[in-house]
């Protein structure tokens, strides 16, 4: 028979004989036809796939819920296939809506069985009528391309996957082939209620589509089968933009450079922080966000930040955009100091929440014997002896004398000169000898505590930062670059 015949080769085609068939089954004519036509495939020699397990989701939200758990249990039994029942609990003030949560709930349990299986792969009973129904509601939500593709006959969830072995397949053909081979299953009496917009569209929207057009579920098909096709070539195009424009930073960031993405075409700066925000959370990502997020890029502004969902925070910081878990990325060096004697110690680590700074004092005996490199903003040359205090956390109204530079200048109008990030300047230590502020490794040099090129007995402190903070900072200018370098 058709149906017969299409599962098979769906089988032999996406699964191995190592694989474990976790089938969902709820007990109405779908699922229950999958899963008499996989059983039936399972005394094939040789063997197609490993085991057949069949799972079943109590949901607990309708009186003959119980009914049709009954249901599944005793056509396992008599069939022999193993099987489990499984209660969950659907959180109804989601937000999210009941169905959807029912559905979250569903695919929870389908994966955590699957975990307990060697080798697993997860079958769904979606038919040609449900994609019908899931392009016409996602059309209606205002889906883009990737909505719009539909269902897909083979996805993966969390590692795992999962397969539509009747996707090609109308819900006539189930039922002729349920009724020829006598397979017991119950009416799901939800399924009538027109509340919900898939059965108002079940019932209303699609026989009035189906008298226009009569073959709109093959039509359907090849149309998802398509978009399906434009929407992969462009989800490569935006890994390819990925690896040119996003850093992901160690510290669980994704650091975006908004000259690249703002380069790239508008559909692919979409999916692109589409494929990002799915890092975080693999749905529930609205076309709202996606362009509160793609404006924040292009914006001219810095220190502009948007919040999104899931605890997700996005900002600009000159050059670059930001991404990542508000926890995270609103991290503060609590204001502290560490008094260092390098006479006694030469070596000083200070640990900050997105930094790790690194100090080395070396004795030298002139000026003159160091060479150029050695003279940069990242080391500092003071009198031999001098005891030194590093703080982080300072309040940026505190005024410097910078070398040079006839006057003071403010912590903050430092920061903002040199492009460090907002979420930096916390983080950056600020040396002090005796109170008064010598140094901003990288950034500044004061007239404090200064040596000539005639002084003996020198101490040379030279500062580093981690590489992933670096990166960071050292993405943003061509000036700060250099900065870093020296």
């Amino acid at each position: 028979m058709h149906v017969a015949d299409t599962v098979r080769r769906f089988i032999e085609q996406y699964t191995s004989s190592q694989n474990t068939l976790i089938v969902g089954v709820s007990g109405g004519l779908d699922s229950m036809t999958l899963l008499h036509v996989v059983h039936a495939l399972s005394a094939q020699r040789p063997p197609l796939f490993r085991s057949l397990f069949a799972l079943h989701v109590h949901h607990g939200l309708r009186q003959a819920a119980d009914r049709d758990e009954a249901l599944v249990e005793r056509y396992c039994r008599a069939l022999g296939i193993a099987h489990q029942s499984v209660r969950v609990q659907v959180d109804a003030n989601s937000g999210e809506g009941l169905e959807a949560a029912a559905r979250t709930a569903r695919y929870e349990a389908l994966l955590a069985e699957a975990r307990r299986h060697p080798n697993p792969v997860v079958l769904l009973a979606h038919h040609q009528d449900d994609q019908v129904e899931t392009v016409l509601l996602r059309w209606l939500r205002g889906a883009g391309l990737h909505g719009l593709a539909g269902m897909r006959a083979v996805t993966t969830r969390e590692e795992i996957p999962l397969l539509r072995p009747l996707l090609a397949l109308s819900k006539a053909e189930l039922a002729e082939y349920a009724a020829v081979n006598q397979v017991p299953h119950v009416e799901d009496e939800s399924n009538q209620d027109d509340r919900f917009s898939r059965n108002y569209l079940r019932h209303h929207v699609v026989p009035r589509l189906r008298h226009l057009q009569p073959e709109i579920g093959t039509l359907t098909a090849r149309l998802t089968g398509l978009l399906q096709d434009d929407d992969d070539y462009l989800t490569a195009a935006a890994q390819a933009l990925k690896e040119q424009a996003v850093a992901a930073r160690g510290d669980g960031l994704f650091q975006v450079h908004c000259e690249t993405f703002n380069a790239a075409h508008v559909s692919l700066q979409r999916r692109l922080i589409h494929i990002l925000l799915n890092c975080f959370a693999s749905a529930g990502w609205t076309q709202r966000h996606l362009e509160a997020v793609r404006q924040l890029a292009g914006a001219s502004e810095t220190g502009s930040s948007l919040q999104l969902p899931r605890g997700i925070h996005v900002w600009r910081s000159y050059e670059s955009l930001y991404i990542g878990y508000s926890s995270r990325c609103s991290a503060v060096a609590e204001p502290s100091t560490i008094h260092w004697n390098p006479a006694g110690n030469h070596r000083l680590t200070l640990d900050v929440p997105l930094a790790r700074w690194r100090f080395f004092a070396v004795f030298t005996r002139r000026w003159d014997d160091l060479p150029a490199s050695r003279k940069g903003l990242w080391r500092l040359c003071l009198p031999a002896g001098t005891a030194l205090e590093v703080s982080v956390g300072l309040p940026t109204a505190v005024r410097v004398r910078p070398l040079g530079l006839n006057g003071s200048k403010k912590l903050q109008d430092i920061y903002t000169d040199k492009k460090v990030p907002r979420s930096f300047r916390s983080q950056w230590p600020i040396v002090t000898v005796n109170g008064e502020v010598v140094w901003l490794p990288g950034l500044v040099r004061t007239e404090v505590q200064t040596v000539q090129a005639a002084d003996r007995d020198m101490l040379v402190v030279v500062a580093h930062m981690n590489r992933d903070a670096r990166q960071q900072i050292g993405t943003l200018s061509r000036g700060t670059r250099r900065m870093i370098s020296e």
